[in-house]
């Protein structure tokens, strides 16, 4: 995870919640590890982070991201509604895709847990996806990207690192940090 999200969700003097393998826990133990250049950590950067982050849900009630959220919605309900990013001019979609994409690709390239040996997931198109974050190659052809945003009263600020879920023959790869 970006450093960035670590300050993030240490707003206030608190633990960062972590959940993973259906545990939950507070830690302050940051998962880092040298994996990009700097140049290449520039790109994660402008590519996304630096305009993701601060939208993010705040502890306090913040959640400036939710709130761009106005764009004409699909299917509303008491429950939620389908938002279309892309017909909402003050969401920079590209910069979302890139923030998640790259949460993804991390995770799917080198193991974070300690002492791991694999990645925390498995993606076969993660070289598709390294060269669309850099700019190199189109969006991996086979692959859409759905996100899922609580409203601000329902937001947990919390950590919820990839992780694989299998069901039957079926393969998704979910969870992000959490807002």
């Amino acid at each position: 995870m970006a450093s960035v999200l670590y300050d993030h969700v240490r707003d206030g003097g608190r633990s960062p919640i972590l959940i993973r393998g259906g545990k939950i826990f507070p830690t302050d133990r940051q998962e880092k590890d040298w994996l990009l250049c700097k140049p290449c950590e520039d790109i994660m950067s402008a590519g996304g982070e630096a305009w993701m982050c601060p939208r993010l849900a705040w502890t306090g009630g913040r959640f400036d991201f939710y709130h761009l959220l106005k764009a004409p919605t699909r299917c509303p309900t008491n429950d939620g509604a389908l938002h279309l990013a892309a017909n909402n001019p003050e969401i920079l979609v590209d910069k979302v895709a890139h923030f998640v994409m790259g949460v993804f690709w991390k995770a799917a390239v080198h193991p974070w847990t300690p002492g791991g040996a694999a990645a925390l997931i498995t993606i076969e198109e993660h070289d598709d996806i390294r060269k669309w974050l850099r700019g190199e190659g189109a969006f991996p052809r086979l692959m859409a990207l759905a996100i899922t945003i609580a409203r601000p009263q329902h937001a947990q600020i919390t950590f919820n690192p990839p992780e694989e879920v299998r069901e039957g023959h079926k393969r998704s790869t979910t969870s992000m940090p959490s807002a």
